[in-house]
């Protein structure tokens, strides 16, 4: 299988380890075609934010020895790429939802117009891998236990 395997980890890969490795999550798949597409000549980045997936959802990840707890209900953080095509500009592309190997269902599941999605940020060529690294190694050599808890739903419709 020449697919990437979606597997978590932090800190993020650099896009040469997801390639050498075949795996990671949306924001080093998402990495690793923003600076495909940038060797191309094509204009890109990384857009990051919240989805919401359904009520029922719930993830739960623990890492750096139970020192960083992440609780998600109803949905979660995602990245996806923003790349620039003529003659329809700035259009949002998803590496990972859909069916593993069905490049239509990855089309049609673009989770900014599937579900629901905040916008909270773009990663626009700063190494988000230093800025994690930075704040993982300050969490563990104070021996802080950082807990973060989101919890996403619909509101009632205006």
């Amino acid at each position: 299988d020449s697919n990437l395997v979606y597997s978590i980890r932090m800190p993020p890969r650099e896009p040469w380890e997801t390639l050498l490795y075949m795996e990671g999550d949306c924001d080093d798949q998402s990495n690793l075609v923003v600076t495909i597409l940038r060797g191309l000549g094509i204009p890109s980045y990384q857009e990051y934010g919240m989805v919401f997936v359904s009520k029922d959802f719930r993830l739960e990840e623990v890492s750096d020895n139970g020192l960083l707890n992440t609780t998600m209900v109803g949905g979660g953080g995602h990245a996806w790429v923003v790349a620039y095509i003529p003659p329809w500009g700035w259009i949002r592309i998803d590496t990972v939802f859909g069916v593993p190997g069905d490049w239509l269902s990855h089309i049609v599941s673009i989770p900014y117009y599937t579900y629901p999605t905040v916008v909270m940020g773009a990663n626009t060529g700063e190494a988000t891998q230093v800025a994690w690294l930075g704040f993982e190694n300050q969490i563990t050599s104070a021996r802080l236990k950082y807990q973060i808890l989101y919890e996403i739903s619909l509101g009632e419709q205006v």
